[in-house]
């Protein structure tokens, strides 16, 4: 693993104080950098970040080369070169290299309202921690270059380091713009119905009408559209995150079964022993059986495989 990082330690040490805290994000009008770094990640690269209520930074990365998938709320989501994720306060997220072509980025550590403001200017927030760009920009790669230098160089200069950092951010701002611009009105409706599944697939009481009702969308066209680009139904698409949650909680936790049916949306244990038979053709305790604590390796490319069996299965093929 390749890493070169200029950690600002007493400011990262000032954060686990309450006073500081506080005072960070009530008070500061700038954002305050403090840790800039590149990574080049192994294949068994695995990152968890708990829902601690006192951790209010803001870790950014933009992919450069490879690819890894991010699970945030239930939802994972694959990620590649030119993409960047954020790491939201108070939540709990994981990321992961591909084991076969593991992603290296940058980050940039943050904090502050004005670093919240900021980022919620170009999407980025906790309801939407990824943004997809389909490929890496020259000018972002030279920016984030130049940060992590002239901080390495200068790690006392921070007013130079925020320099450096607002043209970063400049040159974010002007790219995620022309990159999601291009994306057809079909498409940023898709992205809307995938974060909004990701977010309610644990409630039992949630409905197709109410994901067209909070998207202000018709019943016919989100059928039609999911049915172009996924080959199935809406109400197919929350069957199939749910029975791909519960295979994950099945494989990585000892849970009892009718409490990931609970996690997962359902209401009733046989119900939910049905629905996931169904779809892969095994029932909950064999699923445990098969796949339980085997190598990170080999479990993600399971995973893989099962995720792609299970969307054929939610398609009918």
């Amino acid at each position: 693993m390749q890493r070169r990082t200029s950690i600002r330690e007493r400011n990262l040490d000032k954060l686990q104080k309450e006073d500081f805290f506080t005072r960070c994000i009530n008070e500061y009008s700038r954002p305050i950098i403090l840790e800039v770094s590149r990574e080049t990640c192994s294949p068994t690269k695995v990152e968890e970040f708990s829902a601690d209520e006192k951790r209010m930074y803001l870790p950014l990365h933009y992919i450069c080369t490879g690819k890894g998938k991010v699970t945030y709320r239930g939802q994972t989501c694959e990620v590649s070169a030119g993409d960047f994720f954020l790491v939201p306060p108070a939540e709990y997220i994981r990321y992961e290299a591909d084991a076969q072509d593991p992603f290296s980025y940058y980050w940039v550590v943050i904090a502050g309202v004005a670093a919240h403001q900021m980022l919620n200017e170009i999407g980025l927030n906790k309801d939407n921690v990824i943004i997809k760009c389909g490929k890496t920009d020259d000018k972002i790669m030279r920016a984030f270059s130049n940060l992590l230098e002239y901080s390495l160089e200068y790690p006392k200069d921070e007013y130079g380091t925020l320099g450096y950092f607002y043209l970063l951010y400049s040159a974010m701002k002007t790219w995620i713009c022309h990159s999601t611009e291009r994306l057809s009105a079909s498409r940023l409706h898709i992205l809307e119905i995938i974060r909004f599944v990701g977010r309610t697939y644990m409630n039992p009481k949630i409905t197709v009408d109410d994901l067209c009702k909070n998207l202000n969308l018709s019943a016919s066209y989100v059928n039609r559209i999911m049915k172009k680009e996924f080959g199935m139904s809406p109400k197919q698409y929350f069957t199939f995150i749910r029975i791909k949650n519960a295979c994950e909680l099945i494989a990585q936790t000892d849970y009892p079964f009718i409490e990931i049916a609970r996690l997962t949306g359902y209401t009733e244990s046989r119900y939910f022993s049905r629905e996931f038979k169904k779809l892969t053709e095994l029932t909950p305790s064999e699923y445990r059986l098969q796949y339980k604590r085997l190598p990170d390796a080999e479990m993600y490319l399971r995973e893989k495989r099962m995720n792609r069996y299970l969307y054929m299965k939610s398609e009918g093929k």
